[in-house]
């Protein structure tokens, strides 16, 4: 059985935290999973690359729940809790095909691990990572910051993300 997923609004830094609460107070039978997408950054410190961990969606979380208004009921018992997205009223799921590509980034921890790839004459080809075969979705690259400005669809709105590549080689 698939379950709608949700994405729920909270202020920026405090993702999980308030994902934490909500696996305390919400009612366990109500959902199947809640988590923060995180993704693999690197990046420069007093000149050492280290990998640091970060929100892949700065600000949001996700549940995965086909009983939203018994748990956005629950939700406002805690405090920093925002909003779930709605679309006027009504409380608006991920679209499956969006569920399933950031399904298919993460790895079991919902950690988004950093791509490796290459450009050849201006073409993005990514050797491994979960970008792999996805290069269509990469809009820039910033080669000093390893990262790749990526467009995907989130409720049916185009969203840009940064996601961790690494260009290992170009070649022109």
């Amino acid at each position: 059985m698939q379950s709608n997923w949700y994405a729920i609004q909270v202020r920026t830094g405090s993702e999980k935290l308030i994902c934490e609460k909500i696996i305390q107070v919400v009612d366990g039978k109500l959902y199947q999973e809640c988590f923060v997408p995180l993704a693999e950054y690197i990046m420069k410190r007093d000149g050492e690359y280290q990998k640091r961990i970060r929100p892949l969606f700065p600000g949001y979380l996700f549940i995965i729940t086909d009983c939203i208004e018994q748990v956005s009921a629950q939700l406002s018992k805690i405090s920093a809790f925002k909003r779930v997205l709605k679309s006027d009223t009504i409380f608006t799921p991920i679209e499956q095909e969006e569920a399933d590509l950031l399904a298919g980034l993460y790895d079991d921890t919902y950690l988004v691990r950093l791509s490796r790839g290459m450009i050849v004459n201006s073409k993005v080809i990514i050797l491994s990572g979960p970008f792999q075969g996805k290069e269509g979705l990469i809009k820039k690259i910033d080669r000093h910051r390893r990262t790749a400005l990526v467009e995907m669809s989130m409720m049916g709105r185009p969203m840009e993300i940064q996601i961790p590549l690494e260009i290992v080689e170009k070649i022109s």
